[in-house]
C-alpha cells in the first residue's frame, strides 16, 4: 500500500507524527498480546511442571501459584535479552523507519498468529514451542512487507540463522545435562539402600539449592534487565555477589530444607512447607509423641513380663 510505497521511495508516509489515529491497533495489539500470554502460559507452564505435577512432587494449584510468581519474575529480570532479539533481530525493522505504523501493524499481526496458533495447539494437547510460533509468525510479517530482505537472516547479527541453531543446540545440551545430573544422582543416591540413599540425598540438597540459586543470579546479574543497572557492575562485585547468594541458599537449605524433609518425609510428621523455617525450633507433633509413649509403654510391658517370667 501506500507506507511500504514510502519506505521504498525514501520519504516519511502523510500520517508519521500522528500516533493518536492509531489508537485503537494499540488497545487491537494489548487484547492479543494478552491472549498471546494466556496462551504461552496454558502450553510452557506445562510442559515446565507437568513432570513435577506427575511425580506428585507439587499438586496442580502448586504449580500454578509457582508459574505465576516464575513467569512474571522471569520476564521482568531475564526476559531483555530475548526482547531485544524478537524485536529487531528476526525482523528488518529499518525498512520501516518511514512508516513505523505499518510495523505496528506487522507485529500486531504477528502477535495474532502466535496466540491463535499456540492456542489451537494447547487445544489439541500439542506441546508446541511458544517461541517458533512468535519467531514464525514476525518471519511471515517481514516476508509480507519486503519478501526474504525484509528479514534478518545474518548468524553475526543475532539472525534467524543463529536463533535457529538454538532450537537445535538447546535440546542437545539439555539432555546432555539431564542425564549428567540423573547418572550423578543414580550412582551417588540411588543405588544404596533405602536409609542410606535418603541421608545422601540429604546431603545433595545444600549442593543444588547452591548451583541452582547461584545460576538464577548470575542470570540476573550479568544478562538481566538494564533498568537495574546490574549488568554494568564490575566484576570484582559481580562474582562476590554471586557466591553469597549461591551460599546463602545453600546455608538455608541446610538449616531448614533438609530438617524438614527428615521430619516429614522420615518421621512422617505433618508440617506444612510455609513452616519450614521454624523447624530448628518445632518441638515433635502430639502425634509422635503419643506414638513414642506408646512405644516405651508397650516395651516396659514386656520387659515387666520377662522379669516376672
Amino acid at each position: 500500500g501506500s507506507y511500504t510505497v514510502a519506505s521504498d521511495m525514501g520519504v516519511d508516509a502523510a500520517d508519521l507524527g500522528v500516533p493518536w489515529q492509531y489508537s485503537w491497533l494499540a488497545v487491537f495489539a494489548f487484547v492479543w498480546a494478552f491472549a498471546d500470554s494466556y496462551a504461552i502460559g496454558a502450553n510452557d507452564v506445562a510442559n515446565s511442571f507437568s513432570t513435577a505435577v506427575a511425580a506428585k512432587t507439587i499438586t496442580h494449584k502448586q504449580a500454578i501459584v509457582l508459574a505465576l510468581f516464575a513467569e512474571f519474575s522471569g520476564a521482568m529480570l531475564l526476559g531483555s535479552s530475548v526482547t531485544d532479539t524478537v524485536r529487531k533481530k528476526v525482523l528488518d525493522v529499518d525498512r520501516f523507519q518511514h512508516d513505523p505504523y505499518v510495523l505496528m501493524l506487522g507485529m500486531s499481526c504477528a502477535t495474532v498468529g502466535s496466540a491463535v496458533w499456540v492456542l489451537c495447539a494447547t487445544y489439541m494437547q500439542m506441546p508446541v514451542s511458544s517461541t517458533h510460533a512468535t519467531i514464525g509468525a514476525i518471519m511471515g510479517v517481514g516476508y509480507s512487507a519486503f519478501g526474504s530482505a525484509g528479514i534478518v537472516w545474518e548468524f553475526s547479527k543475532g539472525g534467524v540463522l543463529s536463533i535457529v541453531c538454538s532450537w537445535f543446540t538447546a535440546p542437545f545440551f539439555a539432555g546432555l545435562l539431564a542425564a549428567s545430573l540423573y547418572q550423578t544422582l543414580k550412582i551417588y543416591v540411588l543405588s544404596h539402600d533405602e536409609n542410606e540413599s535418603f541421608r545422601r540425598g540429604c546431603l545433595t540438597l545444600p549442593l543444588y539449592s547452591f548451583l541452582t540459586w547461584g545460576t538464577i543470579c548470575g542470570f540476573m546479574v550479568l544478562k538481566g534487565s538494564p533498568a537495574l543497572g546490574l549488568d554494568k557492575l564490575p566484576l570484582t562485585l559481580t562474582i562476590p555477589l554471586i557466591l553469597f547468594v549461591a551460599c546463602s541458599a545453600a546455608g538455608a537449605a541446610r538449616v531448614f530444607l533438609v530438617p524438614w524433609c527428615v521430619r516429614v518425609i522420615k518421621k512422617g510428621e505433618s508440617i506444612p512447607w510455609y513452616r519450614m523455617v521454624t523447624v530448628p525450633w518445632l518441638a515433635p507433633s502430639t502425634s509422635d509423641c503419643e506414638d513414642g509413649l506408646e512405644l516405651v509403654s508397650s516395651h516396659s510391658a514386656v520387659v515387666e513380663g520377662w522379669g516376672r517370667g
